[in-house]
């Protein structure tokens, strides 16, 4: 069960409070506490676009993997933002880029924007060995292999 100070980093970093979060972080809460949803702190920030709190929460020991209780992890909320600088920020990180929410790859959201969204275009062309490999090892998948050959 989480503590109150834990709770209070899930809403410094929901309100975008980074004296805050610094501060949280600072006294040593646990940056992997989940929400009732399973969602952490890092979700949040992945959710708002917040490179620079995602940032803290991972120098912090964030576990950039973690799932909530319907498998959406923060990668899959980046992609579904379109935000290719926290989707790069998360793979450096070591996040899996074959995580599965809502029956498809997380990048999957993102490939099938690439396209439309000009803030994409940069980040395929520098990231695309990265991407064949994920979609060859994503089994089943023909509309993942049909998208990111696109």
């Amino acid at each position: 069960m989480a503590s109150a100070n834990d709770l209070q980093l899930l809403e410094a970093v929901r309100n975008q409070n980074r004296e805050a979060v610094r501060a949280l972080l600072k006294q040593q809460v646990d940056v992997n506490a989940p929400q009732g949803d399973g969602a952490t702190a890092l979700h949040w920030a992945a959710h708002r676009d917040d490179l620079e709190t995602a940032d803290l929460l991972i120098r912090a020991g964030a576990k950039v993997n973690a799932a909530t209780d319907l498998g959406v992890t923060p990668i899959a909320l980046a992609c579904a933002n379109g935000s290719a600088a926290m989707v790069e920020k998360l793979l450096a990180a070591g996040a899996n880029p074959n995580a599965v929410a809502s029956g498809e790859p997380a990048l999957m959201t993102a490939a099938r924007s690439r396209t439309t969204t000009p803030r994409w275009r940069g980040f395929w062309s520098k990231r695309a060995p990265t991407f064949t490999r994920a979609r060859t090892s994503v089994s089943g998948s023909s509309r993942w292999r049909t998208a990111m050959a696109a």
